[in-house]
């Protein structure tokens, strides 16, 4: 699970249905409001495939650990926790302009890259006999039209960017550029 969601705790004790709540992007009078308390709102969608079943694993796991204090259906982080989060923060990024969970949902965002990466690189080696990725419909005609407005130019621009974000990864870690092109579907080349 994502160690990022430790970091919507607090000292003082959160209601952990909320924050749940939050992460999955349920929008309820009560869960914005004690979101906006607790100002965790720039998580709001950030989970949105989230299961109980897994949180409730993740906070039982930190409890154990001994980061997290559960009392009454409320959390709050311990010293450890409190160190945890400030050690969290110092190795990652943290947005300041924009919260991007408001603006769109990532995995619908991920979903639609990834369709037209593979409609590119089947439309560049003519290849018309292939299985799409399996999306709405909706989302299927938000690539389509994308795809239609391409220009050649720019499928080659997208291709180079493309390798040269595969080279980038590669000079850091080659088993980043590995995984960004095991998760990509279509071609080799």
């Amino acid at each position: 699970m994502n160690p990022y969601i430790l970091t919507l705790f607090n000292r003082q004790p959160r209601r952990i249905r909320v924050i749940e709540n939050i992460l999955k992007n349920r929008r309820s009078e009560a869960n914005l409001f004690w979101g906006y308390n607790y100002q965790i709102l720039g998580a709001l969608g950030a989970e949105r495939q989230l299961k109980r079943q897994d949180y409730d694993q993740q906070l039982a796991q930190w409890v154990k650990d001994g980061l997290l204090k559960i009392d009454d259906q409320q959390a709050s982080l311990t010293e450890a926790g409190l160190e945890q989060v400030k050690t969290f923060w110092d190795h990652h990024y943290q947005p300041h302009f924009i919260q991007w969970a408001w603006v769109t949902n990532y995995q619908t965002f991920a979903n639609r890259v990834l369709l037209a990466l593979q409609v590119i690189s089947q439309y560049q080696h003519q290849d018309h006999q292939y299985l799409p990725l399996s999306l709405s419909e909706y989302e299927m005609n938000r690539v389509r039209q994308w795809v239609r407005s391409l220009k050649p130019k720019d499928i080659r621009l997208i291709i180079n960017c493309l390798q040269k974000i595969t080279e980038e990864l590669a000079s850091v870690d080659e088993r980043l550029a590995i995984l960004l092109t095991y998760r990509l579907i279509g071609w080799l080349d």
